[in-house]
């Protein structure tokens, strides 16, 4: 396999350890290259890096969803992922010295990262605090997913939202998908129209000034007249960023009958109608199907990630992680993330290693930038 290296300063050059394969003990898969190798010659300290952090955890899973998850309402669980977690940035601050690097952007998804306790989120939270360079905004973009099903257990969630403040996150992204309750039961999501609003509205008292709502077209039981419907509700929250995902894959294959099909024309008349509704509401579709009210909220991680190719340095089981033309996955499966990090081992999915990884179509596919 070869690598081509560009030239970079000696002095901006990531320091790595003259043992590549056994740093502190900790082996790195001898059958594959080393990340650090990899990520030594395509990054300096100096260039704009985003993070994401996966959190695997979701009471049920939507019907559409194709992120890795698993459904557990056991707190030992969670402090076992969490623990891992810690190891992995630790092997990583091994390799690279993570404090150092020009983070711009974070993004914590899942699963459903509040499904975390308070205590647990907490503790998430000071870890990554404790190993990553979080800079307070708008010096940084620091992003979290939302499930709005949250906002029915209020005390809980009015000291997470208090909590992600102190921690400086600063962008809510909202899993709103449809409001139109029938289209919500029907794609297993748990949460109700009225569920968003009151969801948004609490993070609007507690100080949030960048909210972004996901939804999707094509969903079981969604019609044209719903899609419209949804997007005129939208528009009243005034949320400063809103993103359309077009239905990829439905888990339930006996739903498929119910969902509308997004062949070419149909999916432009989708694309069309939000286009039409948010453009006369303020909105620029700044990237396809990502629109702000204004430049100021761009979603960062997205432009670095998919307009620039920016590193990625992913965390979590089925994390992605891209450097150059190099890019892999954590693997898909928690029970064996843990047992990897316990024997400090990488926990790459050997069988996901791209290289070279420079296609826009393929990276974004990769990403799961698509539902």
């Amino acid at each position: 396999m070869e690598f081509r290296v560009s030239y970079m300063p000696k002095s901006s050059r990531l320091i790595l350890p003259r043992k590549v394969m056994s740093v502190r003990g900790c082996k790195v898969l001898e059958n594959v290259l080393s990340p650090a190798h990899v990520w030594c010659k395509v990054l300096s300290y100096d260039d704009p890096v985003s993070v994401y952090l996966h959190t695997p955890f979701c009471e049920r899973r939507c019907l559409f969803c194709r992120f890795y998850s698993v459904g557990t309402k056991a707190e030992y669980m969670k402090s076992r992922f969490i623990i891992a977690l810690e190891n992995e940035l630790l092997l990583a601050n091994s390799l690279i010295d993570l404090k150092r690097l020009n983070i711009e952007a974070i993004s914590i998804g899942g699963g459903t990262p509040l499904e975390l306790s308070v205590l647990h989120l907490s503790t998430l939270l000071a870890i990554l605090k404790r190993y990553l360079n979080v800079r307070v905004a708008p010096a940084i973009e620091y992003s979290i997913e939302i499930n709005p099903y949250d906002a029915i257990r209020l005390q809980t969630f009015l000291e997470k939202l208090e909590l992600l403040r102190t921690f400086n996150v600063n962008r809510l992204s909202f899993g709103v998908q449809s409001l139109d309750d029938q289209v919500l039961k029907a794609n297993g999501s748990r949460h109700t129209a009225a569920d968003v609003t009151e969801c948004v509205g609490i993070a609007r008292e507690c100080g949030f000034r960048n909210v972004n709502v996901d939804l999707i077209f094509g969903l079981a039981k969604q019609s044209l007249r719903s899609w419209e419907d949804t997007l005129c509700r939208i528009c009243k929250l005034h949320p400063e960023h809103v993103s359309l995902f077009a239905l990829k894959s439905i888990s339930d294959k006996s739903l498929l009958q119910h969902s509308e099909s997004l062949n070419g024309r149909n999916r432009e008349s989708w694309v069309n109608i939000a286009q039409r509704f948010l453009g006369n509401e303020g909105y620029t579709e700044y990237f396809p199907r990502a629109f702000a009210c204004s430049k100021e909220f761009a979603y960062k991680y997205e432009v670095n990630t998919f307009v620039f190719r920016k590193a990625v340095l992913g965390f979590g089981p089925g994390s992605i992680t891209w450097a150059g033309q190099f890019c892999y996955r954590n693997v898909r499966d928690l029970t064996r993330y843990e047992e990897l990090l316990k024997s400090c081992i990488l926990p790459i999915d050997a069988d996901t290693i791209h290289y070279p990884c420079d296609n826009f179509l393929s990276r974004l596919a990769y990403f799961g930038g698509t539902t």
